[in-house]
């Protein structure tokens, strides 16, 4: 029998652009027909990839990246995690959304770009205000982006990466919170230890579905 590679879980203060080029890859692969994902896009696949490197790159600004792999080398990156710490926030900033976000925005149509800024934008601060409290998830371990490449699902790289962050998060006495709109990946988070705060639902011209606030105080 194989043994699986050892999981090395490495925290990307200034990544390369072949590591930023590979966790978008990830990402995409890992997200690889979620229909949340395609409301995002509104349903143009082709924006995928932009997407992705505009949260990567706000995250080398003013966020924290941590990526398990198989060895050093970017090429063996398999899984990826954006997260922002107290008082850290995605897109907060005119620096991190010039970093690629605007860029998105500008390629997307009227209507995507409407949705984002009129509708999902203001509904997730809405669903994290009324689950979490007013203003509670910017003090806390914020995880924006999860996903580890489909065939090294169940191998550990996902759960060494949340441990990983879960110390950090201890060390400064706040929680973990997240966002996940699948049934089976709120049983999977709750095997982690994560509990259900709220939740909402989301449409789009696609369809809707379901969107889940958690949370976990390591």
């Amino acid at each position: 029998m194989n043994t699986p590679p050892a999981v090395i879980v490495r925290h990307l203060q200034n990544p390369t652009e072949s590591e930023i080029d590979k966790i978008v890859s990830v990402l995409q692969a890992a997200f690889d027909g979620d229909l949340l994902t395609r409301f995002l896009v509104g349903g143009d696949t082709s924006l995928l990839r932009s997407k992705f490197e505009a949260n990567v790159r706000a995250a080398v600004i003013g966020g924290t990246i941590y990526v398990a792999a198989t060895s050093s080398n970017a090429e063996d990156i398999i899984g990826a995690s954006i997260w922002f710490g107290p008082g850290q926030g995605s897109l907060m900033t005119k620096e991190q959304r010039a970093a690629g976000w605007d860029q998105f925005l500008e390629t997307a149509p009227e209507e995507l770009q409407q949705w984002w800024l009129d509708y999902f934008i203001p509904l997730m601060a809405q669903m994290s205000d009324l689950s979490l409290g007013p203003g509670f998830k910017l003090q806390q371990w914020h995880l924006l982006l999860f996903g580890v490449t489909p065939e090294h699902h169940q191998k550990g790289y996902g759960r060494a990466m949340i441990t990983t962050v879960e110390k950090l998060a201890k060390a400064d006495g706040v929680s973990i919170v997240l966002e996940t709109p699948t049934d089976l990946d709120v049983k999977i988070y709750k095997r982690l230890g994560f509990n259900v705060m709220g939740q909402t639902v989301v449409t789009s011209p696609l369809g809707k579905t379901p969107m889940y606030q958690m949370m976990k105080t390591p």
